[in-house]
């Protein structure tokens, strides 16, 4: 079963919270990169435009698992999916990741992609991540 809430990663710098959702303007619909952050390289693909929704896929899969969904959920929104470390173009974690760290990991990806505010969807493990994200992560809600 999936999961769906909104969450806002830490602000670094002292950068105040955006009201509205923010993200990096040179970033086109499904523009696809490898994001290199923290010791890091996760493989990401943003369709859309919209308010951003994180796209948390289960364990062993890859992004192109959301295919057809998030080709559609990018009518309405700016979704990002990734391959988590290990998976698909991703590179492998030289350590075994907890879901904490996991969450933690997930903070520092869309801090380096620049956004402040994102909405975000779990699938199978990617739930429990959600889960993850709120019970354990000092991220402000948006309330829906």
């Amino acid at each position: 079963m999936g999961y769906t809430e909104t969450l806002m990663p830490p602000q670094p710098h002292g950068r105040p919270e955006a009201a509205e959702a923010s993200g990096p303007a040179a970033a086109e619909p499904g523009d696809e990169r490898l994001v290199s952050f923290s010791g890091f390289a996760l493989y990401v693909r943003e369709r859309g435009a919209g308010y951003p929704l994180l796209m948390i896929n289960g364990l062993g899969g890859n992004l192109e698992m959301w295919g057809v969904t998030q080709k559609r959920l990018s009518a309405q929104a700016r979704t990002i999916a990734f391959d988590a470390p290990g998976m698909g173009r991703s590179r492998a974690s030289p350590v075994t990741l907890p879901l904490p760290a996991v969450a933690w990991m997930l903070c520092r990806l869309l801090d380096r992609l620049g956004y402040e505010r994102v909405d975000v969807l779990g699938y199978s493990l990617g739930g429990n991540l959600v889960g993850e994200l709120l019970g354990t992560s000092p991220l402000p809600r948006r309330e829906t």
